[in-house]
């Protein structure tokens, strides 16, 4: 009786100091409840400090004054700087400016009608397609099959399979092979049939893979052509510019041109007719004595760009004329000498790192043009398809009879044809060099492009002649124009639709 009441006095104790606690905390808790509400508070008001401050960089017009216009109903604000009323709200500028509302552009512009530009036809509406097979060419397609390319090149083994069946056929004729013919079972085939498919379909992905590899590596390069055009037009002038754009445009040309290997059959001479007209005319007699005494020709003309931009970037007063608009040839002050510094620094970057982009497209090209599928995976899988052909109408025969050298045929070609197509995709840099004649001999579609590399890059499109500047500001810029002339034609518009109001 002693130790239970003992026991329950020490309950009621350790009770009686856990409810103390717990009012302790409730008090703590109150206590801190005012200091957790300004912190939050706090919270909420610098968040929305953040979002009007964040809507006012991109909306200034919405979010001006004060945050009483996120409030009101009335939206047009009044810049003191510039006297335009900018606002978000499209009634403010009827017929004016059709895009407020939509998507911001500002009155100060004066727009021109979609519709009148619409009803005459641009230069050049889209990029051709690349032309592809659909299901209405099957007519076609089975009307060229003698003419095929593909089939030529398995002509032989396919006819070689083919009297082999027909000499099957002659034995299967004498009365005691054809007792031996009965004891053949096809189930040997069919067991090893899924396996052969494997070994095609291994074989094909494998080369298609590489096939799309190199597309994917062409259009890395096209891609890195027009940007290095693009940076040339815009960080660079005079005769650098010039002669940098002229050996971009000349590069993609050069490429191609070290990857293919030259057959007499497929053309006579070493470059083919897109890529003599898109050289013609086009680099000085300095650039091809460089060119042509190389091993390396495209990576000559990226060595040759590179010695360009380091000359412009080394030309301290041109530099100046460009990035900091200084002509007089005065000092610079320390703003414009940081200015300066900071738009050579990084145009001289991009510029480089195109060129390494250049680099690796080369390499990688390379590496498909001197790599292959392992050889001996293709050996391993000729043999079997071989073996399997050959063997095929053996157990055919007692079945099919005379109709076994048909069939034989038909599964020949269509497993030959697979294989084939493998090897063709294999190297597609080279593929003139297996179908002929087929018209077909672009796999990539690189070929033809080449005239159109060269517009892209030397595209100037001054504009209309009313906006060109007069007076050629250096040499090699007469086809240049001014963008700030635009801007004082929209500043004029502006003034006389102001005073006309």
């Amino acid at each position: 009786l002693r130790i239970k009441s003992g026991n329950k006095r020490e309950n009621q104790t350790r009770t009686k100091q856990h409810r103390r606690k717990s009012e302790e905390n409730k008090t703590k808790e109150s206590l801190r409840a005012p200091e957790k509400m300004m912190c939050t508070t706090w919270a909420y008001a610098a968040g929305a400090v953040l979002i009007v401050s964040s809507a006012d960089a991109f909306a200034p017009s919405t979010f001006h004054r004060s945050l009483g216009l996120l409030r009101s109903t009335v939206v047009p604000a009044v810049r003191a700087n510039s006297g335009l009323k900018l606002s978000m709200n499209a009634a403010a500028f009827p017929g004016k400016n059709p895009g407020l509302g939509k998507g911001y552009v500002s009155p100060a512009v004066p727009l021109a009608s979609f519709d009148a530009w619409d009803a005459q036809p641009p230069a050049y509406a889209h990029i051709p397609p690349a032309p592809r097979y659909s299901s209405n060419d099957w007519l076609s397609n089975l009307l060229n099959f003698f003419t095929s390319p593909v089939l030529h090149r398995v002509a032989g083994r396919l006819f070689a399979n083919v009297l082999f069946s027909l000499f099957i056929y002659l034995l299967y004729l004498l009365p005691a092979c054809q007792a031996v013919a009965k004891l053949l079972n096809p189930v040997a085939h069919s067991l090893t049939g899924a396996v052969m498919g494997l070994l095609l379909v291994f074989r094909t992905n494998s080369s298609y893979a590489r096939f799309y590899d190199a597309r994917c590596i062409w259009g890395q390069l096209v891609n890195t052509i027009r940007e290095m055009s693009r940076l040339a037009h815009t960080n660079m002038r005079g005769l650098d510019r010039e002669h940098a754009l002229m050996l971009t445009a000349a590069l993609p040309t050069l490429m191609l041109n070290h990857l293919q290997s030259h057959d007499a059959s497929y053309r006579n001479t070493q470059w083919s007719a897109a890529q003599k007209a898109a050289l013609t005319g086009l680099l000085s007699e300095h650039d091809f004595t460089c060119l042509w005494a190389a091993r390396n020709r495209p990576m000559t003309a990226a060595r040759m760009i590179g010695a360009v931009y380091r000359s412009w970037f080394s030309d301290a007063e041109a530099l100046k004329r460009h990035f900091a608009g200084v002509e007089d040839g005065r000092e610079l002050t320390g703003t414009e000498n940081a200015v300066l510094a900071a738009n050579v620094q990084a145009a001289k970057l991009h510029m480089e790192r195109q060129l390494e982009v250049i680099a690796n497209c080369y390499g990688a090209s390379e590496r498909i043009v001197r790599s292959n599928v392992p050889a001996s995976y293709s050996r391993h899988t000729s043999r079997f398809l071989s073996i399997w052909c050959f063997t095929l109408p053996l157990v055919l025969v007692s079945s099919l009879q005379w109709v076994t050298v048909p069939v034989v045929a038909l599964i020949c070609w269509s497993l030959f044809i697979i294989e084939e197509v493998g090897h063709i995709v294999e190297d597609p840099f080279n593929a003139h060099m297996y179908i002929r004649g087929d018209g077909q001999e672009d796999m990539l579609i690189i070929e033809g492009s080449q005239g159109n590399l060269r517009e892209d890059t030397l595209d100037r499109n001054p504009g209309p002649a009313t906006r060109v500047a007069p007076v050629p500001r250096y040499v090699g810029d007469e086809l240049e124009y001014d963008v700030a002339e635009f801007h004082e034609e929209w500043k004029k518009a502006a003034a006389a639709g102001k005073a006309a109001a």
